[in-house]
């Protein structure tokens, strides 16, 4: 099992959120059975990518770090350990990462280089995330989003990101941006290229009538992400050697 440092500091700042505290649609992320079992977000794992030869690489700082909205809901998150799968898994790997893995190969990203992470703790409770709503108006709700802000807010600092693609609209509106926006912004103090995605668990249903300088589908949130990678001309860390190598995947691996 790997260690990666950042990591296990983000395990311990979430430790420090009282299990009385998430909201009533929520429950914490049993880390103590389930972390680092594989390729999933944080904190259902490391939040990187498992090289089934190499393992987990190191943290990557400066790297491209994607922002989600939820885990996952408590019933399946559970029943995927239960049989042996991480979400990411590649031999049967949840629609997120199906994509995700796709979109990265397309975009010519070495995979040592990501992060991925949400913007809210813990698991939606029952057997689906996709009707979780925010209660915006409520003293639990506000007080929990408080919480998790400065969390993601934490990670971003740690991790210094050359590029953050967020995914779905709960994260966009989390950090107060436009649909399909691609531009450089300030992110927890730290200038970074963003750009914003439709949630690749709904690929392609999610994608109908979304256009990029003429494309459509997933060819469109390639370019998205594309132009993120023009616009932070890949410099921000440690991961800038390997991403100005993205033209040649055998010095990546």
């Amino acid at each position: 099992m790997n260690r990666v440092e950042e990591v296990e500091e983000f395990l311990r700042k979430l430790a420090e959120f009282p299990d009385d505290k998430y909201p009533p649609e929520l429950v914490p992320v049993p880390v103590d059975k389930h972390f680092n079992r594989g390729t999933a977000f944080f904190s259902g794992g490391l939040g990187l990518i498992d090289d089934p030869a190499e393992g987990f690489p190191p943290f990557p700082i400066g790297g491209v770090m994607f922002v989600g909205n939820t885990l996952d809901a408590e019933e399946p998150y559970l029943k995927r350990h239960a049989d042996g799968f991480a979400h990411g898994d590649r031999r049967r790997p949840m629609p997120t990462w199906r994509w995700l893995y796709e979109l990265i190969e397309r975009a010519n990203l070495p995979e040592r280089c990501c992060f991925f992470t949400n913007i809210l703790v813990g698991l939606v409770k029952g057997n689906s995330a996709m009707g979780l709503r925010p209660r915006p108006r409520d003293q639990d709700w506000c007080e929990f989003e408080d919480w998790c802000r400065p969390f993601v807010e934490h990670q971003i600092h740690v991790m210094k990101p050359s590029i953050i693609v967020l995914l779905g609209k709960p994260a966009r509106e989390f950090f107060g941006l436009d649909d399909a926006s691609v531009d450089r912004a300030p992110f927890a103090g730290h200038p970074a290229a963003y750009t914003c995605l439709r949630h690749p668990s709904m690929w392609p249903a999610n994608l109908k009538g979304v256009v990029v300088d003429g494309l459509t589908g997933i060819a469109a949130q390639l370019q998205l992400v594309q132009k993120a990678l023009a616009i932070a001309n890949f410099r921000g860390g440690p991961c800038e050697t390997a991403l100005a190598l993205v033209g040649d995947k055998s010095k990546l691996r």
